[in-house]
């Protein structure tokens, strides 16, 4: 259930036409991203939550000023492009859906964009060690490249897909270390820690 549906909020902040931080009534934030849903607001004026096509509540990833920022940098058809790839990875790498993933993988995907238009060429040299260590991350990070170029019509360098795969590395790193850091909170859990670190 959205407790926050047909409720308002104040602006706190209008970073472009579409996006827009907003402050609710007890105090939290959230990012209202929508077409045209800065246009003409100014902070302090009341804001209909649900006049947003998406909101990002905070989820202690970044602060929610950090996400309206990186949010605002980027077109939406990358904001939608990036969630999907989210999704993509967790429903590919059982990876939770969190705002650590989805912000890199944006601000990734926003420079990857602007360098193919710009025929700019980078050297990816951990592409063999990735290969070979992480394969499922990079068959998933060879899709994201091949989507790219199918929903932005632009053609990346092919060695991208190094990048991608290790932002989901890194996602799963930071799950076993929050796995790791509740488990040191339980003395009768110790034992699982080594096994964990494993994984990672």
């Amino acid at each position: 259930m959205d407790l926050t549906r047909g409720t308002s909020a104040t602006i706190k902040r209008v970073y472009n036409n579409n996006v827009l931080l907003a402050e609710l009534n007890d105090g939290s934030e959230m990012v209202l991203v929508g077409k045209g849903i800065g246009f003409g607001h100014k902070p302090g004026a009341p804001i209909d939550l649900d006049s947003a096509d998406q909101r990002f509540v905070p989820d202690g990833s970044y602060a929610a000023s950090h996400v309206a920022g990186v949010l605002s940098d980027a077109p939406l058809e990358q904001i939608e492009l990036a969630q999907d790839i989210t999704a993509l990875a967790q429903q590919e790498l059982r990876l939770e859906p969190r705002q650590s993933l989805l912000v890199p993988i944006l601000d990734h995907l926003g420079f990857a964009v602007q360098r193919a238009r710009d025929g700019i060429k980078v050297d990816f040299p951990l592409r063999w060690e990735v290969a070979q260590l992480y394969p499922a991350e990079g068959n998933l990070g060879r899709r994201v490249v091949a989507l790219i170029q199918e929903r932005l019509g632009v053609e990346l360098q092919e060695e991208e897909w190094v990048a991608f795969a290790l932002h989901f590395v890194n996602q799963q790193s930071a799950q076993v270390r929050f796995l790791q850091d509740r488990l040191h909170d339980r003395d009768d859990c110790q034992g699982l820690l080594p096994a964990l670190g494993a994984v990672g």
